[in-house]
């Protein structure tokens, strides 16, 4: 550390290890995230907390803000916010400061034992896994300090009140409703009974001229500040879903940004934007839009009064102005006299804080988002040379909008609401509309009329797709004839995901980057459709039509380029993999496993539930007229256009129209529920009944689950319809609660709450295991849970085996199985054809070391019984570590080690024998040093885990590092990276103090000593092999510890 009386230049300070190690973590965290922040920014961010009056105090500074990157966490409160130059955020004497953003953090003091607590429960009732994950393999680092104290923090920034206030707010809101991390989190702990003070600092020194969240000449840095701050302090850790700012800051893949420059969007650039200095005005508020307004209050005030006069005129008139597109936004037909809108935007509601305060779609964030994407795209394509004004500064024009619910949604009026839509759409008369969410997606697949022509499975292969749509909801399902179809109002819709996905939850690359890529796929529509539009003779069809349509979506196809299909698919294969445990998935989970109860419905009200969504299902399908009749086929003509997701389960309906059709109209009985007949017809068509449904499933729902009420007896053919099969599984988790109570109650006795969940678990199919041999395994995650048998009892690990990401992705159903000719050393996973998991060549092994570590009585005691069964004894080493009492940690080899080779001074070594230079072989390096005194004085599976851990060169030594940190923090040191060549490692280990000097320590409760003895002693290099002894220290070797 420098001693200098002067302070850094800034040039000089940017050299430094440390500083440069922190930018490096800084960027990685950033790049992992997918927002950026300029080299400039994030320089002068970190000069603001660093820079110092001497190069002493900004070396203290530097130094722990690098402890704060590391491992925040676990970093006491007060040393953090003595890094951040923060202030308690009391304002007690001082205004809070107008026009300004200031930056907060809020701290929240638990112990391990603490937050592993709170985390199990928040596992169980939220699908947060990241964060789950993130905490839970900390909490298993430090298992054995169930009383340390870690802080779990938060990060702001607030520009109109003050950080406590937000603070109470925040609180209140998480006593309501869960839609944040931070509330969902608070709940859980409120719930258990656990009440820690959050603690709030500001970090006085970040302080920004602007108003958080609206643009200005500082917006870039507005936003820097908070993404700094989370990154800084770990996202990973934090209470922030998301990677802050208010503007979103998605840079896109390289492959992307590659072809996406080569698309020609001329069109559409000059169509969206305008040049700054021109203004463009508005039209005036077209009066058919007011008196849509108008007839759609007077309807909404016939079914709830209040909220129809809730609907201010100050709302109102933010509602027209977001529909009303600029003049320049609109086509003339010259043939009809027609105007077209190009472009229309459909969301789904609007938020209740939107309605309240009567903030517009593109004034809120996502709005802000959408606005975003679409003039990064824009900005991105080429222009070609139809641009009027070149290379002129352009702004954006924004399209209209229109929420499908311009109140805050209910579960009732859909009718309504769709009509109201439908009636805008009119008006406005949309060619390339964008549909936001499933909701609307499902309004829009099934051409406003109803929402049932698409199921949420079927929307997860829509979404990003265009497809043709029609909204005339004047055509009449039921009376036109069969060959007869509107001849307006035809339009090509793209299936775009919720603009929200990107203002709530962890707002993960994944999401952004399948968001991104559907407005590239829309901007080349809507350049097309311009095109044509411009040029009648591309095109003899009027548009409007459905043939105008058709020949857009088919142009826009063949000008996209070869990589854009590709990467959508790419991007929404892994945003569905990344969804695969939602909520709604996660509910599923719950009920199969039974880990807890969702609703509070008792098995009577879902009785009622089912027999109501039965009766409409069956209302929605009729019953069958006189076979032959006219009433018949236009029974026919109307199912075929509300196009049922069911219809598809039937191979005649997919492959052989006119045979289903033939069916339908003259097999089919008389006067019988046409929906029954359909799904027995598809039985006679298909083999079995269940087909794509897991074994395990169709036990539960034949066995355990009751058919929907007044469906016939002996017919299974209901289990095919997702919607009773919830309802049916639901229905029988309810009465098993009703029963018995719930199984993970607090209240109820351990023991019988594990018998109770055993007896149902075994009920439904799910039986444990007394050897490995292709036991079916549910892997909805990265992990599996299941139970085995041990001496006559059953037994399971709370958290699971860990998987891996390879085997979720072969799931949800895999086999666990002993192959002895793959390994006799461990387990593998096999699919239901006994083919190894992910593939032959390579399959994941769960080796017997792994077993013995993580789950010593349960597990690793049943593939021991395996092994008998095969006539194979385990291995030496894995029987040894089952007989050792304490749980098995790296550390156990490390603190023996760093007594041995750091008694006196500190020890600099290369981390792997590759590492050491040419001319410096007499240099000592880690994994050589290590490998042989775990030979040496190793037991049990030291050296099993060891060698997994340094051949794994990446996640292997990431995880002896973290070990490294965790044995040093106890005695107030650190492991320094000193290394000078980009890509080799080296460790500076500190100097072990001494087991008198630990004592004081412990005595004392202060390391301040210590540590100030161990840094003056790193300015030394000293570099030592293992069999090094300082004079005067003892002959003998320590043995593990």
């Amino acid at each position: 550390m420098s001693q200098h009386p002067n302070a850094y230049t800034l040039d000089r300070l940017h050299d430094l290890n440390d500083y440069v190690q922190l930018v490096q973590i800084l960027r990685n965290r950033l790049d992992d995230s997918q927002v950026d922040i300029s080299f400039e920014v994030l320089y002068q961010l970190i000069d603001r907390l660093v820079v110092r009056d001497t190069r002493h105090a900004s070396d203290n500074v530097l130094r722990g803000l690098l402890d704060i990157a590391n491992e925040s966490i676990i970093r006491p409160n007060q040393d953090v916010m003595t890094s951040l130059s923060a202030l308690p955020a009391t304002y007690n004497n001082t205004p809070f400061p107008q026009n300004t953003t200031v930056y907060y953090v809020r701290s929240l003091p638990l112990t391990i034992e603490q937050l592993h607590q709170i985390m199990e429960r928040y596992h169980h009732h939220y699908a947060d896994n990241l964060f789950y994950e993130s905490m839970h393999a900390f909490i298993q680092a430090h298992v054995d300090q169930p009383g340390t104290q870690v802080w779990i923090r938060y990060v702001g920034a607030t520009s109109n009140t003050t950080p406590a206030t937000r603070l109470q707010d925040d609180l209140d809101a998480a006593r309501v409703v869960g839609r944040r991390r931070f509330n969902n989190f608070y709940r859980t702990m409120t719930d258990m009974d656990i009440h820690s003070q959050f603690q709030v600092h500001e970090i006085f020194p970040l302080r920004v001229q602007g108003l958080f969240g609206q643009r200005g000449p500082n917006q870039e840095v507005l936003d820097a500040t908070e993404r700094f701050l989370i990154h800084l302090l770990d996202r990973n850790f934090l209470l922030n879903s998301q990677p802050g700012g208010y503007f979103i800051s998605y840079q896109p893949l390289a492959q992307d940004q590659q072809f996406i420059h080569t698309i020609n969007a001329a069109y559409a650039y000059d169509h969206c934007t305008v040049l700054r200095q021109v203004q463009v005005a508005r039209r005036e508020f077209n009066q058919d839009v007011v008196a849509a307004f108008d007839q759609y209050t007077a309807q909404l005030t016939q079914h709830d009064e209040a909220l129809a006069n809730s609907i201010t005129q100050q709302y109102l008139q933010s509602v027209y102005q977001q529909f009303t597109p600029h003049a320049a936004q609109q086509f003339q037909h010259n043939n009809s006299g027609i105007i077209f809108t190009p472009l229309v935007l459909l969301g789904k509601d609007v938020s209740i804080h939107n309605f309240s305060n009567a903030t517009s779609f593109y004034n809120s964030r996502s709005g802000t988002v959408t606005r975003d994407f679409i003039d990064s795209i824009l900005s991105t394509m080429s222009h070609g040379e139809e641009v009027e004004g070149g290379d002129e500064e352009r702004e954006l024009l924004l399209p209209a909008m229109i929420d499908l619910w311009p109140i805050p949604r209910h579960r009732f009026l859909w009718e309504l609401h769709i009509n109201h839509a439908a009636t805008l759409l009119d008006i406005l008369r949309p060619l390339v509309l964008v549909s936001f969410s499933y909701e609307v997606a499902r309004v829009a697949r099934s051409n406003f009329h109803g929402r049932h022509s698409l199921s949420r499975e079927g929307y997860r292969q829509l979404a990003g797709e265009a497809r043709v749509c029609n909204y005339d909801t004047s055509f009449n399902y039921d009376t036109e004839p069969e060959d007869v179809e509107p001849a307006q109002h035809w339009c090509v819709v793209v299936y775009h995901n919720d603009p929200g996905n990107a203002n709530y939850g962890s707002v993960n690359p994944i999401i952004t980057r399948f968001m991104h890529l559907c407005w590239v796929r829309t901007i080349i529509l809507l350049n097309t459709c311009l095109d044509f539009l411009q040029h009648p003779n591309l095109v003899t069809a009027a548009p409007g039509s459905r043939t105008f349509s058709e020949q857009v979506l088919a142009a826009s196809a063949s000008r996209e380029p070869d990589q854009l299909s590709t990467s959508l698919q790419e991007a929404r294969d892994a945003l569905n993999e990344y969804r695969a445990n939602d909520a709604r998935d996660k509910h599923m989970t719950f009920a199969i496993r039974n880990e807890g109860v969702l609703d509070a419905r008792n098995h009577e009200m879902v009785a009622a539930v089912s027999t109501a969504t039965l009766r409409r299902r069956i209302d929605m399908w009729g019953i069958s007229a006189p076979a032959g009749s006219d009433e018949r086929v236009q029974q026919y003509v109307s199912i075929i256009r509300h196009d049922y997701p069911d219809l598809y389960s039937s191979p005649s309906f997919t492959h052989n129209r006119a045979a289903f059709r033939n069916w339908f109209i003259y097999v089919m009985n008389d006067n019988i529920n046409i929906l029954q007949s359909f799904l027995r017809h598809v039985q006679e068509e298909t083999t079995p009944t269940s087909e794509g449904l897991p074994p395990g499933l169709v036990r539960y729902l034949l066995q355990v689950c009751q058919r929907p009420p007044e469906w016939p007896l002996g017919d299974d053919t209901w289990i095919n319809v997702k919607e009773l099969r919830d309802i049916a599984m639901e229905g029988a988790r309810q009465r098993f609660v009703d029963r018995n109570g719930a199984p993970m109650g607090r209240a109820q006795d351990p023991q019988v709450s594990r018998q109770l969940r055993n007896q149902y678990l075994e009920s439904i199919g799910n039986v444990p295991y007394h050897r490995f041999n292709m036991c079916e395994l549910h892997v909805g995650s990265r992990k599996a849970r299941f139970r085995v048998v041990v001496d006559g009892e059953q037994r399971h690990e709370t958290n699971g085996l860990y998987v891996g990401q390879a085997i979720q992705a072969c799931g949800p159903t895999v086999y666990i199985d002993f192959d002895p000719q793959v390994t006799r050393h461990g387990l593998v996973f096999k699919n239901e054809a006994g083919q190894l998991l992910p593939s032959a060549r390579n399959p994941t092994i769960i080796y017997d070391y792994t077993l013995v570590q993580h789950a010593k009585n349960s597990y690793f005691r049943v593939f021991v019984d395996t092994l008998g069964d095969h006539n194979i004894q385990p291995r030496q080493q894995v029987m040894e570590e089952a007989g050792i009492d304490e749980p098995f940690s790296l550390k156990r080899i490390l603190r023996p080690y760093w007594m041995l080779v750091c008694r006196d001074d500190v020890h600099d070594v290369y981390l792997r024998a590759e590492d050491v230079p040419g001319d410096e072989q007499d240099q000592p390096n880690f994994t050589t040093e290590i490998t042989d005194y775990i030979n040496e004085h190793g037991r049990g599976i030291d050296r099993l885990v060891w060698m997994n851990y340094i051949e794994d060169t990446r996640r292997g030594m990431v995880t002896i590092s973290c070990a490294w940190k965790d044995l040093l923090k106890h005695y107030n040191l650190a492991l320094e990276d000193i290394s000078m060549i980009r890509g080799i490692k080296r460790w500076r280990i500190p100097a072990y103090p001494g087991e008198d000097a630990m004592r004081d320590i412990a005595v004392r409760g202060s390391t301040g000593q210590v540590r100030t003895r161990a840094r003056s002693r790193s300015a030394q290099r000293y570099t030592r092999p293992l069999g090094y002894r300082a004079r005067g220290s003892r002959s003998t070797t320590p043995g593990p510890q």
